[in-house]
């Protein structure tokens, strides 16, 4: 495993950002973007999370194209139904994993530019233009961390990048296929409690 901010991924990303999508946001700045979409995020599963109902935050390219989600969903206790359930909090770089029965969100959802903009705003002092470059910005980012494992998979041994307290992403090549893993780490997976006790 590597540091995000020792990759080659901030590097890629202020280039790519800039030179693809017109933003111009140093590579010094990667990691917080990272924090602002896990974190994000995260907060807008906890506070919409249901019970009886997976929600799931989608990020996809303009064209539709599956970039990569995060699911909450509420998983009951089957070995004593008089015990309280628990919360599953997962990451994924695979469409298939969503539930389709989630409910969905999406970044480029002006309702959602909340939960960036506090997140950005409180820990950072980072303001956005608008609910476009929030969406361009944490997605691209997700983009960039993806083609850095593809370009860097090796067959046999997992490889992997991450940010402390914000996410580990990884790829292992089985029988010549690449397996995508992403997970939250740190305080951010906490954010959406264990305990069915405190369901919103």
């Amino acid at each position: 495993m590597i540091k995000l901010m020792e990759s080659q991924i901030p590097q890629n990303y202020a280039t790519g950002i800039y030179n693809e999508k017109g933003y111009e946001l140093g590579a010094e700045h990667t990691e917080k973007v990272a924090d602002i979409l896990f974190t994000g995020v995260t907060n807008c599963l906890a506070e919409t999370k249901k019970q009886d109902t997976p929600v799931a935050f989608v990020f996809e390219e303009n064209n539709g194209d599956f970039i990569a989600a995060a699911v909450a969903q509420f998983i009951p206790n089957e070995d004593d139904a008089t015990k309280a359930g628990s919360w599953s909090y997962t990451w994924t770089w695979y469409k298939d994993d969503v539930p389709t029965n989630a409910h969905l969100y999406r970044c480029s959802d002006i309702s959602m530019s909340i939960y960036f903009r506090g997140t950005g705003m409180s820990k950072y002092g980072m303001m956005w233009k608008d609910v476009a470059s929030i969406n361009e910005c944490t997605r691209y980012l997700l983009v960039q961390i993806k083609n850095w494992l593809d370009n860097n998979a090796v067959e046999g041994e997992e490889v992997g990048v991450y940010a402390d307290g914000i996410f580990q992403a990884s790829v292992v090549v089985e029988n010549g296929e690449k397996i995508f893993s992403i997970v939250p780490d740190g305080e951010i997976k906490k954010l959406i409690k264990d305990d069915a006790a405190i369901e919103v």
